[in-house]
Formats: C-alpha cells, structure tokens, sequence
C-alpha cells in the first residue's frame, strides 16, 4: 500500500518521489541530470547480480538521499556518495570503499559485509552523541 501512495504523488517523474524501488526508476533518476531531486530511499534488490553503468557523481545530485540498499548491485568503478546519506547497506557487491563529496558527516550504518575491498584503506572519523 505504502509503495503505490508514493507512485501516486508523481507517478512519471521518479525524481520528485521521496522512494525509489523499481529498477528502471532508479537507473532513469541515476543517468538523468535533475536539478530539485526530492528521492530521500532507494532500496534495490536485484535477483541477479547487475551491473549498472552511471557516471562517478550520479549520488552527488541526490542531495536528500538518506537511506541506499543496494543488493546484487554493482557499478563500473567507485561512485561519490551524497554527505547526508545516513544509511549504507551493499552487501556483496562493492569491491572498493565508498567516497562521500566531503565525508560522512551523517553516516550511522555502514555495511559492505560479503564484498572484497579493493585499494588503499580509508579511514572514517565516527561521532557518537547520546542523548
């Protein structure tokens, strides 16, 4: 139910949906050069493993990006991830470690479990607040 309210607000611009599930939508928001991209979720399970073709700054432009899924899902080379994201799961599939536009100011979870990390180690600063 959840899934067709967020298709019914802007069912032919994926890009003003604050959710991304579908495999082409995810691929036409990634390739497409928008300005004011409201996506805040992308979860993409993929049965098989796939490899998707975008340019390295494709997460960059999605600026209110908070949470990524990303399962049997691979990419050319290393992509830069949008600072804000707070939620990074990619299993398996990712084989070097990701970049963030100016670190992960926001970053809570990250899980890279089941992938072999290729390059230089990279070291993340982590903030713990309790409240």
């Amino acid at each position: 139910m959840g899934m067709d309210i967020v298709k019914q607000g802007c069912d032919d611009d994926p890009g003003r949906r604050s959710r991304l599930w579908v495999y082409d939508d995810v691929l036409d928001v990634l390739s497409c050069n928008m300005r004011d991209c409201a996506v805040k979720a992308i979860v993409l399970e993929l049965p098989k493993r796939t490899e998707i073709c975008i340019g390295p700054d494709a997460f960059t432009k999605l600026r209110k990006l908070k949470l990524l899924i990303l399962r049997n899902v691979s990419f050319q080379g290393p992509v830069c991830l949008p600072n804000q994201l707070r939620y990074l799961e990619w299993a398996g599939c990712i084989p070097w470690i990701p970049e963030f536009s100016s670190g992960p100011n926001k970053l809570v979870v990250l899980d890279v479990s089941g992938g072999r990390m290729l390059g230089e180690p990279k070291q993340f600063e982590v903030s713990i607040y309790l409240h």
